[in-house]
């Protein structure tokens, strides 16, 4: 056992002298009272050398598992001629080449640095090309942490609240905020303000949520946005290069107009980007549509983007963890079936959420919630009740898993 400034215990409670809670991104809170020296594969290891087995993955950027050696010797080889270099360098060119290759429906794209900013030059995009200034989103979506898409429902649609303290009163004045997988909702906002709307933006799978769209919801808004001129905008944050290399779009049968992408774009290099129809961007080439960042387009991202699809564009890496990833399904059903637990795990085999069936969706959540706890002391680390398995993750991991899983269990 690790002693002194190797501890847990007193990493975090320098880190508490620092920073609010010890860490630097609230998403962190749960686990905070863990330090983690290191990744690899699908491994995590805490100052006191204690291995976890990882399925949150850096929330979800990890798709290669931590430390990939072929992305980081492409970021190494890069960033030595230069990090930011201030123009337009050959690797931009190659790394937008790279992520049209495998987002075949747009035809240009802009790289960022964090999904909320990619979210943000899409509301951009769509208001400068409707000269409309609604943005309908969806209640539980998650489209980053600022102002204007962190929201609470209200007592209507157009009266969405601050989800925080500090942000201001009227954050969701450009908002309208409806229920998920809920057509008629959809009908009713266009059928009142559809000289209003810009856009729609959903995440095509709420991963995180844990629920899918609804039979035929993600056609809808397609045709609903189609018919009043509307801009239909997937967040694809979390499902790009998760569910199949690149937008998951073509996989749940919906092209939108827009889509933004992150985490598994860079795995996990610190990279973004919005991509669509040319005419969306008309705008950008001339001044008329400002985007801009210091840090866009920097060699280790872009590094990092071309890589990732090196890697991933034949999709051979995706069907293999497809595969390890029904069997990881199968293990968690089998070992809750023989402690007499109904226990399912939905979604895909690269992105899935605890259920237990035969309970009604908020004690389901609460259960999966106190199983994430058990499982973390059991060195499993899971993201509150979504699972998310990485290219990296062997039968070692499958055992170790399995096994600790069921310990968990047990105790709930």
């Amino acid at each position: 056992m690790a002693t002194g400034d190797e501890t847990n215990a007193s990493w975090h409670r320098r880190a508490r002298g620092l920073t609010p809670a010890g860490v630097h991104s609230n998403a962190r809170l749960v686990g905070a009272e863990r330090v983690f020296a290191c990744g690899e594969g699908p491994w995590l290891f805490d100052v006191e050398g204690n291995r976890y087995v990882d399925y949150m993955l850096g929330r979800g950027p990890a798709v290669l598992g931590h430390t990939p050696v072929a992305i980081n010797e492409a970021v190494a080889r890069a960033v030595t001629q230069g990090l930011t270099l201030g123009q337009a360098t050959p690797l931009e060119v190659e790394a937008a080449e790279a992520a049209l290759s495998v987002i075949p429906w747009a035809d240009r794209l802009r790289f960022t640095s964090s999904g909320t900013e990619a979210v943000q030059a899409a509301f951009r995009l769509a208001r400068a090309s409707t000269g409309r200034s609604l943005i309908v989103q969806f209640e539980g979506s998650y489209h980053g942490w600022i102002d204007g898409v962190s929201l609470v429902p209200g007592d209507d649609p157009r009266s969405a609240q601050p989800a925080t303290r500090g942000q201001a009163p009227d954050s969701g004045a450009q908002v309208v905020l409806v229920p998920w997988n809920d057509p008629t909702a959809i009908d009713d906002v266009f059928a009142r303000w559809s000289d209003q709307i810009a856009a729609v933006i959903t995440e095509p799978v709420n991963i995180f949520g844990g629920a899918h769209a609804a039979p035929g919801f993600l056609s809808h808004l397609r045709d609903v946005t189609t018919r009043h001129g509307a801009v239909l905008i997937f967040d694809e944050v979390v499902t790009g290069f998760r569910l199949q290399p690149g937008s998951a779009a073509s996989l749940l049968g919906v092209t939108p107009d827009l889509a933004t992408f992150a985490k598994g774009l860079g795995s996990g290099w610190p990279v973004s980007a919005v991509a669509g129809s040319a005419a969306l961007f008309d705008g950008v080439a001339t001044d008329r549509v400002r985007l801009s960042g210091t840090y866009n387009g920097n060699a280790a991202a872009m590094a990092a983007v071309i890589a990732t699809v090196a890697a991933t564009a034949d999709g051979e890496l995706h069907r293999a963890m497809n595969i390890w990833g029904d069997r990881l399904r199968e293990g968690l059903k089998a070992a809750a079936a023989s402690q007499g637990v109904a226990f399912n795990p939905e979604g895909y085999p690269t992105a899935f959420w605890s259920v237990f069936t035969g309970l009604k969706e908020p004690e389901s959540v609460e259960r999966a919630e106190q199983l994430n706890a058990l499982l973390w002391d059991e060195r499993v680390i899971t993201y509150h009740h979504t699972w998310l398995p990485s290219a990296a993750h062997d039968e070692e991991a499958l055992s170790f898993t399995i096994e600790a899983f069921a310990r968990a269990l047990a105790r709930l």
